[in-house]
């Protein structure tokens, strides 16, 4: 369900996560974006109630499509040489 607020933001609210998504991509579509800079329209999910407060896109300021992720690569070195064993002292097996 989307409530008009009177500064102009978009109220989301819905009990169920897929109605809340898709009322979030719609308004993504029509040029709106989670407010994410006051307290009164962050999102938050309260035992199954999703809300979050939508703005309108200021002019000049185009939505984007997210990019794909560009992949990572690290490289670990190991250096065997700094391995210490630990040698633990016990009782000798029976039949030695």
């Amino acid at each position: 369900m989307n409530v008009q607020q009177p500064n102009g933001s978009i109220k989301v609210e819905d009990h169920s996560l897929g109605e809340f998504l898709n009322s979030v991509q719609e308004l993504v579509l029509k040029g709106y974006k989670v407010d994410l800079s006051s307290n009164d329209n962050y999102p938050y999910c309260y035992v199954g109630y999703y809300s979050c407060g939508m703005v309108k896109v200021e002019d000049g300021k185009s939505v984007k499509a997210p990019a794909e992720a560009d992949v990572v690569e690290s490289e670990v070195a190991v250096n065997d040489t700094d391995v210490k064993t630990e040698v633990k002292r016990g009782r000798k097996p029976k039949g030695e």
